[in-house]
């Protein structure tokens, strides 16, 4: 009890802004498994086409760049947390509605993932700023691993109860619409706390440029190869549950829900022990992590295989969101400072890149799909983690700049 509240006063003594964030995202966290792996696993049941699960991932991603310039271009005006806002209570409405859709039309489909996408990007764009401006890189850390044991737990009780609702309780048409019907009421309740405070907006209101210093370059060459494993990261429970593991909510709840308990404690721990230098050990760790698992399971396709990849994906993926979130940010204020630029030049960038590598991503997993499905496990996943094995080297250089005056 004593470390409980310890680490509780700890909290306490982060700054309004940072213990707002943070119990805002927490609430909506409870809803994260229902954005990405039950979404996709919704629509598999419901058309049983990887194919469409596509079309709306494509959609989905498609929406968050030009969502992204839009969130730029009124921030100034409405201020970061009320685009939060307004994306955290789309979310809950876009999730609701994809229950009421008929989802035999592609285009219904990608409608809808279009809607989701437009409100992922409300969220995330604005919270990105709104960590930039409101973490020092000291704090970021505990920050990130706050937040990512935050989701990694949130994520561990909801997919055990979305799971076991889905497969348990009446048909999975009439649970999936109430377990949306609640998750919008978390969406509102989180909308609702940020509102109650403010956050400063950008000094200088542009954002868009198309020249920048090789380092910033450099940087948006980071993001490029994040963007590879953000849909595969999203994909890998779902295909391999459905595909190997025969279709299973339940079991895909469970899976997720076991891995993410442990997931969250460890993270928590290397957050509150890890100094800025570990960053770039902890990415490397993460990134060849995700290549040995995605290589092994190719190699041996089996039901434990497919258990320990998934199990490898919770905890290094949040692992990863930790240490290449905080190498982003910290040389992103560098180069802001240099280029003497508003900082959401950067985020903006940044979700642009994001959509150039999951275009890479898209485009070798329709590849795949013209043999099969099972090519998209077996072929598909292990390249693009190899692939995404180059961002170490910049990770590398990235983390030298960053400590060049302390060594």
């Amino acid at each position: 009890m004593k470390f409980l509240f310890a680490e509780f006063a700890f909290f306490r003594s982060q700054n309004r802004h940072v213990r707002t964030l943070l119990i805002t995202m927490f609430i909506y966290f409870l809803t994260s498994p229902l954005q990405n792996t039950f979404s996709c696993a919704y629509i598999l049941r419901q058309t049983h086409s990887v194919k469409t699960m596509m079309w709306f991932l494509l959609a989905l991603y498609s929406a968050v760049p030009v969502t992204s310039w839009i969130v730029g271009r009124w921030m100034n005006r409405w201020g970061a947390e009320r685009m939060l806002a307004f994306g955290l209570a789309l979310t809950g409405v876009s999730m609701f509605t994809l229950s009421l859709v008929s989802l035999s039309s592609v285009w219904a489909v990608s409608l809808v993932g279009a809607a989701i996408g437009v409100a992922i990007a409300f969220v995330w764009a604005s919270h990105n700023y709104l960590v930039f401006v409101s973490t020092t890189d000291e704090s970021r850390n505990y920050f990130q691993s706050l937040e990512q044991s935050c989701l990694t737990f949130c994520s561990m009780l909801s997919s055990f109860v979305i799971g076991w609702f889905v497969s348990r309780v009446w048909t999975p048409e009439i649970s999936y619409l109430i377990v949306k019907g609640v998750a919008l009421l978390f969406t509102v309740a989180s909308a609702i706390i940020i509102m109650r405070d403010r956050f400063p907006i950008p000094q200088k209101p542009a954002f868009v440029f198309f020249r920048y210093t090789p380092l910033a370059w450099k940087l948006f060459g980071f993001a490029f190869l994040r963007g590879f494993t953000q849909l595969f990261a999203i994909m890998v429970p779902v295909l391999l549950v459905f595909c190997v593991l025969r279709q299973n909510e339940f079991l895909l709840g469970k899976v997720q829900s076991i891995g993410a308990l442990v997931a969250g404690l460890l993270l928590y721990i290397v957050g509150r022990v890890s100094a800025p230098r570990h960053r770039i050990w902890l990415y490397i760790a993460s990134a060849v992590m995700y290549a040995l698992g995605a290589c092994v399971n190719a190699v041996l396709n089996t039901a434990a295989s497919s258990l320990v990849f998934i199990m490898i994906l919770l905890f290094f993926g949040p692992l990863m969101d930790m240490s290449y979130t905080t190498l982003f940010l910290r040389a992103a204020d560098k180069i802001a400072e240099e280029e003497k630029r508003n900082s959401y030049t950067y985020i903006f960038a940044q979700e642009c890149f994001f959509y150039l590598g999951r275009l890479v991503t898209m485009g070798m997993i329709f590849g795949a799909l013209y043999f099969s499905e099972e090519k998209i496990i077996t072929i598909a996943f292990p390249i693009l983690t190899l692939f995404h094995l180059f961002s170490i080297p910049i990770a590398w250089s990235l983390s030298k700049m960053e400590f060049s005056e302390q060594s």
